[in-house]
């Protein structure tokens, strides 16, 4: 017999904790140490590419930029928060220099001034660079000739792998979920973390994701909980 509780369901507002990626925690880690150069972290929507770098900054002394595609229009609109006012490129790039580690978050999305920042800033080395960008959409030359210029390395940010998603599915679920129920999640969303999420949530809501009483293990079975993310993907 199978019943459902959301009791124990993980609250849909938290943040999820941090799970897998050891090894590319480890290579981020060590790409930004003292005497290197930085690292392009790339991968489509979804993928945890920026919980992925902060977790690795952790305890490190940063600055982070972010593009936004309302700004892509204005100069150097991403560091407006790290630049006295409107500056040109040799000013913006000496006012950064004492600047030992720098997160550019949503590269794909900088603003053309920016984007030539940041590479300008990869060139003279100076500051380590770690930079996170979509590989699923346009990204601005200057910040591809981050890596087929050979400037920086480039990690292409695989899927979590289903063991690492299943530990997530349970944190979620509040307990054991079924094998096929995790490998039918994993295959869905392909590595989009936040499609899983989403699916997880519908699933939570609409009261499908079921325990069976003599297990203990949560399944869902039927079909697939239409919602706008999944629409998308």
């Amino acid at each position: 017999m199978t019943t459902y509780d959301h009791r124990d369901a993980h609250p849909l507002d938290e943040p999820w904790p941090f799970t897998g990626r050891a090894d590319e925690l480890d290579l981020i880690r060590r790409s930004v140490a003292a005497g290197r150069p930085g690292l392009v972290v790339t991968g489509p929507a979804g993928r945890g590419k920026t919980r992925l770098v902060l977790e690795a900054v952790r305890g490190m002394d940063w600055s982070r930029v972010t593009g936004a595609p309302a700004a892509r229009r204005i100069p150097f609109a991403a560091f407006a928060h790290l630049l006295p006012g409107p500056v040109t490129l040799p000013r913006a790039l000496r006012l950064l220099s004492g600047t030992r580690l720098l997160l550019v978050d949503d590269a794909h999305l900088l603003d053309d001034a920016s984007a030539a920042l940041v590479h300008q800033l990869a060139v003279h080395g100076r500051t380590r660079l770690l930079v996170v960008a979509a590989d699923d959409t346009e990204v601005p030359e200057a910040i591809e000739r981050l890596w087929t210029g050979e400037l920086l390395p480039r990690l292409a940010l695989r899927p979590l792998p289903a063991q690492d998603t299943g530990r997530l599915v349970e944190t979620w679920a509040g307990g054991d979920v079924e094998p096929f129920t995790v490998n039918r999640l994993h295959r869905l969303c392909q590595g989009d973390l936040r499609l899983l999420r989403d699916l997880l949530g519908a699933l939570t809501r609409r009261g499908l994701l079921a325990r069976d009483e003599d297990t203990g293990a949560r399944s869902w079975r039927g079909p697939l909980p239409l919602t706008d993310a999944g629409r998308d993907r």
